[in-house]
């Protein structure tokens, strides 16, 4: 795990919605967890994010984004042995088959469908980004794969 001195779990959330991310953060702030959030408005900022600070517990990571999706970030990140330690989990609006395949094939830790109320999305945040979560994470078996209650 990566934490910093303050033993925050530090969380990167890469998505180009502005509401998701509004939802996400203010999310982040109610959970009262110790919870450094950053942000990366699309794939080709949260690359950059990653070569030039300080690295991340854990990516939430859309899929659909401008400039390189979400399948396309997931194989660089694990294709940089830098980061393979990173936790990342696929954040889409979709269990599209086709998606969740690539990105169980390629390395992700957890598929989560955006939750579709706030309170949801509180719930996956506090059980996600919880220090024992983050120190465990590895990728499940495929039929575990998809997070769907929260």
């Amino acid at each position: 795990m990566n934490t910093n001195e303050t033993n925050e779990v530090h969380v990167l959330l890469a998505d180009d919605d502005i509401d998701d991310s509004y939802i996400f953060t203010s999310a982040v702030r109610q959970s009262k967890l110790p919870i450094q959030l950053s942000i990366a408005e699309n794939g080709q900022k949260l690359l950059s994010y990653l070569n030039s600070n300080p690295l991340p517990d854990i990516i939430f990571l859309d899929i659909n984004m401008p400039f390189k999706n979400g399948i396309e970030c997931l194989t660089a990140i694990r294709a940089n042995d830098k980061f393979k330690k990173i936790a990342v989990v696929m954040y889409s609006t979709t269990d599209n088959r086709p998606n969740v395949d690539a990105c169980y094939n390629s390395g992700a830790n957890l598929y989560v469908v955006k939750p579709n109320s706030f309170e949801e999305v509180d719930r996956m945040v506090k059980k996600i980004c919880s220090k024992e979560w983050v120190s465990h994470a590895s990728t499940p078996p495929k039929e575990q794969f998809i997070a769907s209650s929260f």
